[in-house]
């Protein structure tokens, strides 16, 4: 019964971070390939967020896009860069999707969606929460008794 729990335990592991490193790298490569056949544009920044990290800045900010039809659109974007980005009312180069022009990234960076952060994040505490209930039930099953008579001499 334990070797199941522990089988189980490890491929419920392996899944989680199949699942972390697969997400990431589609962000990654949706990313490289807006980079490089997005239609290139420029984005108002209306407002943003910033976040200081030890070297680098979060920053999330909120774009008018204008497309290549004088449409205007709203689009977020988050980016991890190495300043605190851009102003309020800049004006920045983008590349965005033709058909969705709220999918954009900047020229300086892959900007990768804020999910691509949480899902390794996410994997890393379940497979730590599934190796604690295996080592609890390892340790009741096989110590608890062992002390349990330990105290009672």
């Amino acid at each position: 019964m334990r070797r199941r729990l522990i089988i189980a335990a490890l491929l419920g592991f392996l899944l989680l971070v199949a699942t972390a490193v697969i997400g990431f790298r589609l962000s990654e490569q949706r990313a490289e390939g807006l980079l490089a056949t997005g239609v290139p544009g420029k984005a108002t920044v209306l407002d943003k967020r910033v976040t200081k990290q030890r070297i680098t800045y979060r920053v999330h900010y909120q774009l008018r896009v204008q497309d290549g039809a004088g449409r205007t659109h709203e689009a977020k974007l988050f980016a991890v860069e190495k300043t605190e980005g851009y102003g309020i009312g800049e004006r920045i180069p983008v590349f965005y999707d033709a058909d969705d022009p709220t999918d954009l990234r900047t020229r300086e960076q892959r900007n990768d969606p804020v999910w691509a952060d949480l899902v390794p994040v996410l994997a890393a505490s379940i497979a730590g929460l599934m190796v604690a209930f295996v080592v609890t039930g390892v340790v009741t099953e096989w110590w608890w008794p062992r002390f349990r008579d330990w105290l009672q001499r």
